[in-house]
């Protein structure tokens, strides 16, 4: 055993003494040694920590860790996870009572391993979700579909006048000139539509998509393209009767360049995917005008 001076009084005092037992003086000397040798880290608790980093804020509160909860903050996580990664195990070390070096290492072993396991379920049903919704979504539109089919094909067989009027996809060469009751209808240098050689339209990059019979009149589906992303497709229906009447409805459209036509009698149904909201939206052509989604008689 070694003896010190006290700082106080000078007298010789034991080492381990925390205060001078002849003059009460604390000895902070030997106060400073025990908090150094407190907090030291031994071998084997240092380094990167999986747990930490990967359940950050959850590794925190099971660690007595509090300063971790700042995971839990936007944008501030991600720093902090790499944080917990690098300083994590030593914090743990000094904030929770632990057996041994060999117990500490047993629990954040076991920590990492399941953050390892939580985080591969996360990316496997991640995964899942970004296959299994658009299939969901994919199966819903086809049923939709053939209901609809299975629809028209039940007022035909119940009225077979209800669907007199008869839907012509257009070929290529058809795109850019066909005949409406007598008269020719034709896309002239992409952005002029004319009939019998008079404009009746300016567009931009236009084709004839469909064309269709409706009681004393043909009626032609046009798209006008701005060749753009912003904005794909806009559409007009070209009407041409028996008397040489001709209506041009205005433009309408979601700018998609996606769309089906169906056909009942004298009206006509576009739809097309509604960009803005990832919904569906209608458009009805009768009496040679178009409306949204409703008919006026």
């Amino acid at each position: 055993m070694s003896m010190v001076f006290c700082i106080g009084c000078g007298k010789e005092i034991h080492e381990t003494a925390t205060a001078c037992p002849h003059c009460g003086a604390p000895q902070r000397v030997v106060a400073q040694a025990q908090v150094v040798e407190e907090k030291a880290i031994p071998e084997g608790i240092k380094g990167w920590s999986w747990g930490a980093f990967l359940l950050n804020w959850i590794w925190a509160i099971g660690n007595n860790t509090w300063i971790g909860l700042i995971a839990l903050i936007p944008y501030v996580n991600i720093v902090m996870a790499v944080v917990l990664g690098i300083k994590g195990r030593e914090w743990a070390w000094k904030n929770k009572k632990w057996d041994s070096v060999e117990h500490f290492n047993r629990v954040q072993k076991k920590w990492s391993f399941w953050g390892v396991i939580l985080v591969a379920i996360g990316a496997v049903l991640g995964i899942a979700l970004a296959v299994g919704i658009p299939a969901y979504k994919d199966y819903q539109s086809s049923a939709s579909d053939a209901a609809f089919a299975k629809q028209m094909e039940e007022s035909q067989a119940t009225n077979p006048q209800s669907m007199q009027v008869q839907d012509r996809v257009m070929t290529e060469d058809a795109k850019r000139k066909v005949v409406l009751r007598g008269s020719t209808l034709e896309v002239f240098a992409n952005e002029q539509l004319l009939l019998n050689g008079t404009k009746i339209f300016d567009g931009y990059r236009m084709q004839i998509e469909k064309t269709f019979t409706v009681d004393d009149a043909d009626v032609a589906l046009i798209a006008n393209s701005s060749g753009g992303s912003g904005c794909p497709s806009t559409y007009i229906f070209v009407t041409v009767k028996d008397n040489g009447v001709v209506a041009v409805t205005r433009e309408f459209g979601t700018c998609s360049d996606i769309f089906e036509t169906n056909q009942s009698g004298s009206t006509i149904t576009v739809s097309m995917p509604n960009l803005s909201d990832g919904g569906e939206s209608f458009f009805i052509y009768k009496n040679a005008d178009v409306y949204n989604g409703m008919v006026r008689e």
